[in-house]
């Protein structure tokens, strides 16, 4: 034996996450239960809207848009808030959601959407969803006090929406370690999430996209020029496995 070295003892395979003896997230799929969602759907700017879109998507014209808060009292990925903006778009003429941005105030909940889907493009940024008077308000900012996204909605009655999957196109892009070698980039399919709807209501609401940040360009999808429709209330909310439908590395 040889005293004065030790073999390394942590297995490679079956490594989930970094670190890999204690891994940062729980494998999938992840639970959030009872999570609070306020979202709204809104015709934006197809010009704006395009910039942000990989090039072997379409924007249909008009362009909708979704931007979602969701706070997480409790979660497998512990307790946090988070903002997306979704845009529809066609894959192959097959109508989808793609996520443009997309913003947590949890570590976790960051690095568990950049690394398992990768495409998920999340940055720190301060949000929340409160209450006012008869209304409810979600707002982001980044950095804290320039206001990026403001929603509002005044809850009036029960909103009619059956559970579905929740089909979301992701860009994920790795960089590559070595030195001339290429990015690892792939589109993914988030299609086996799943968001239940428990006590959820709509009203008249409101969207602006309050300052202009070119570091965080959201302003660019315009307006809104209208706001589709609304809801606010509490649904319970699965994380699952995806699929790969373009692997740009191959080509």
């Amino acid at each position: 034996m040889n005293r004065d070295r030790v073999k390394g003892r942590l297995p490679i395979k079956g490594l989930w996450s970094m670190p890999g003896n204690t891994p940062l997230f729980a494998k999938l799929p992840q639970y959030f239960p009872d999570a609070e969602v306020l979202q709204v759907f809104f015709e934006a700017d197809p010009e704006g809207a395009a910039e942000v879109v990989p090039e072997d998507l379409e924007v249909p014209v008009p362009t909708e848009a979704v931007i979602t808060f969701f706070k997480f009292p409790f979660s497998t990925l512990g307790p946090y808030n988070e903002f997306a903006v979704d845009i529809k778009v066609l894959l192959d003429g097959q109508e989808k959601y793609y996520t443009a941005y997309n913003y947590v105030n949890s570590d976790v909940g960051l690095a568990a959407g950049r690394e398992i889907w990768g495409g998920v493009p999340k940055k720190f940024a301060v949000l929340d969803i409160k209450r006012s008077f008869d209304l409810v308000y979600g707002f982001l900012e980044r950095p804290e006090g320039l206001r990026l996204v403001t929603a509002v909605i005044r809850p009036e009655e029960p909103a009619k929406i059956e559970p579905l999957p929740i089909t979301r196109l992701a860009l994920k892009v790795i960089p590559p370690a070595g030195d001339g070698a290429e990015p690892l980039i792939q589109l993914v399919d988030r299609y086996r999430h799943r968001l239940t709807p428990k006590s959820v209501w709509t009203g008249p609401c409101t969207l602006v996209f309050n300052n202009r940040s070119d570091i965080d360009p959201l302003y660019r999808l315009g307006g809104p020029r209208r706001v589709i429709r609304c809801v606010y209330g509490t649904f319970d909310y699965i994380l699952d496995f995806g699929r790969v439908v373009k692997d740009y590395s191959r080509r």
